[in-house]
């Protein structure tokens, strides 16, 4: 009862960071602790698919911390003339685990309507934008062909090898998923944060217009997406998405029902002409989103052990809190006899394997096996004594190998006191 009530009390406790700058956000102490004990959890492998977690673990951990807040907030490519190192060394990485495969497929826009305000292509010898050249040339006599190319597209589900234990580990979590949720309420909950795993080669993507009656000021040559004023294909995929929303919005690139089928059939969210996201052969899209959140958990707890590896605590009234009370509890736990054996006992029990609690962000509970009635082996908070930064690697309150030793030596002194008065006594 003493360690529940104490750690109870004390995960509510706020703690700050010294460098506000970087970190504004007060962290309670639950959520250090499970970054301590996430890293050390995995080490003794008790996280649940340990491998692709290993993988994702040891490459963002390369990363520095303002990386890492970029692929967090889908912020290191966002536009189609951003610095592109960052995603493509992500979807490198990811196509070295057999998760990704080429993609290419093109379409031809017969009666153009509409276009976004920024796109632009060369018409009577000046770059105007295709909205501009749309009502010279009239939607009648214009086409519009568009070649998307991907190096990174990911793999459906059933595409996946089952025998690859990185693809088993994920092909289960994708089940898991699937039972929690349907997949389109999951789709539109993920929709942004899986735009962050999707990069188009620029070079080979391309877009042109022609008209049908000749016209002598438009001249077709293929536009790539490389070149300035070009459109991002991920945009036309996401408002042509929010069409089909709860609360539809109209898309700046609507061209009718069927190019909306092409490009649902490009980015893997429809298979057929029935959009089925039950389907697994429909939906093929939900390996990327899953691996996605997945990606979100991993890269957070990285960003969280990062933030306590370089920058100090504040020593104020909160930690002053909470340093008390786990002196006391400190104080409890090595003279209560009784929290002794419990943790002796707790300690050699078996576990279940820990994972995040799927659709919340990075939320992994460590003590959700726990029985409140007893006690655990656990460990506080420890601050360097100049640099005020968090012990990474604290020790438990009770050493636990020491007190059975120290038990069985006592029982051991017990029996052979017991046996030499036995001895000595007369019986008859």
């Amino acid at each position: 009862m003493p360690y529940s009530l104490i750690m109870s009390l004390t995960n509510n406790i706020d703690l700050s960071f010294a460098n506000e700058s970087i970190v504004k956000q007060n962290y309670p102490v639950k959520i250090i602790k499970d970054t301590i004990n996430f890293k050390r959890k995995l080490e003794q492998k008790w996280i649940k698919y340990d491998k692709l977690t290993n993988e994702m673990w040891n490459f963002y951990s390369q990363y520095d911390y303002d990386d890492l807040k970029k692929v967090f907030d889908n912020a290191d490519y966002w536009n189609i003339t951003d610095d592109s190192t960052l995603r493509v060394q992500r979807l490198e990485f990811y196509k070295s685990l057999g998760l990704t495969k080429t993609k290419e497929s093109e379409y031809e826009i017969d009666g153009l309507q509409k276009w976004d305000s920024t796109t632009k292509y060369n018409y009577d010898g000046k770059n105007s934008t295709v909205n501009q050249i749309i009502s010279s040339v009239g939607t009648q006599n214009l086409k519009m062909k568009v070649h998307f190319a991907t190096d990174y597209f990911f793999k459906a589900p059933i595409e996946l090898d089952p025998h690859n234990e990185i693809h088993k580990e994920l092909l289960d979590f994708i089940n898991v998923i699937g039972k929690k949720t349907t997949w389109l309420p999951y789709l539109r909950l993920n929709f942004f944060n899986g735009t962050s795993l999707f990069y188009f080669n620029l070079s080979k993507s391309y877009y042109n217009l022609s008209s049908k009656n000749n016209d002598p000021k438009l001249v077709t040559v293929d536009r790539k997406l490389s070149e300035p004023n070009s459109f991002n294909p991920v945009s036309i995929f996401k408002t042509e998405f929010d069409r089909m929303g709860v609360l539809p919005i109209e898309s700046i690139y609507n061209n009718g029902d069927e190019f909306q089928k092409w490009v649902f059939i490009y980015f893997g969210i429809k298979n057929s002409d029935d959009l089925d996201f039950d389907n697994e052969n429909d939906f093929v899209i939900k390996t990327l989103y899953v691996l996605r959140e997945i990606e979100l958990d991993i890269v957070k707890k990285i960003m969280d052990y990062k933030l306590l590896e370089l920058i100090p605590l504040k020593t104020n009234s909160a930690w002053q809190k909470y340093n008390d009370l786990m002196e006391t509890y400190s104080l409890i736990s090595k003279l209560n006899i009784i929290e002794h054996w419990n943790q002796i006992w707790t300690s050699l029990l078996s576990y279940v394997s820990f994972w995040f609690t799927p659709i919340e962000r990075s939320n992994i509970d460590f003590t959700v096996q726990n029985n409140y009635l007893m006690s655990y082996q656990d460990f506080p908070i420890l601050l360097g004594m100049t640099d005020k930064k968090v012990n990474l690697y604290p020790p438990p309150f009770l050493n636990i190998k020491l007190l059975l030793y120290i038990y069985l030596e006592i029982s051991g002194l017990f029996l052979l006191n017991s046996y030499l008065i036995l001895r000595r006594k007369n019986i008859t």
